[in-house]
């Protein structure tokens, strides 16, 4: 509560040793979080198209028939957010990261047009890409601060 408190009044910011940090750090880097996190993604997946209704056929001549009937085609659509990858979130003073098992990404601060916080964790919108990034921690008070501060210097 105390580096919450810290980091909302402008005063000082965390620094973690920078050598136990996996993430490579540019010069002059510091490193202000690193959390265990899941990366979530926005997926929109279509169920199977089926028909129903009557249908008739009729045999015209050997080989040939001719079918009518009213058919009823549906199909449906469902918005999820899905867990893609599980990892190390990170907070600098230069960028953001996300190390995970299969996927990675590293936004500079300045490149970051909005964070908003969400039933299913951080969504971080980069400037110049349509899918967000949704990062899920177990605390969001301490990374939404250091965020809010880094992005308005």
């Amino acid at each position: 509560k105390n580096l919450i408190w810290l980091a909302n009044n402008n005063l000082t910011l965390p620094e973690l040793d920078n050598d136990t940090i996996e993430l490579p750090l540019k010069k002059n880097e510091i490193v202000h979080l690193a959390d265990y996190s899941h990366l979530r993604k926005i997926v929109t997946r279509t169920q199977k198209v089926g028909y129903a209704g009557p249908a008739v056929s009729f045999k015209i001549c050997k080989g040939v028939r001719y079918r009518a009937g009213l058919f009823d085609v549906g199909k449906t659509t469902s918005t999820t957010i899905d867990t893609i990858d599980e990892g190390i979130f990170y907070i600098t003073n230069k960028r953001i990261a996300f190390v995970g098992n299969t996927k990675n990404f590293s936004y500079p601060i300045s490149k970051i047009i909005k964070t908003e916080m969400t039933s299913n964790g951080i969504l971080i919108q980069k400037e110049n890409t349509v899918n967000p990034q949704i990062v899920a921690l177990d605390e969001y008070e301490l990374p939404l601060s250091i965020l809010s501060l880094l992005m308005n210097e």
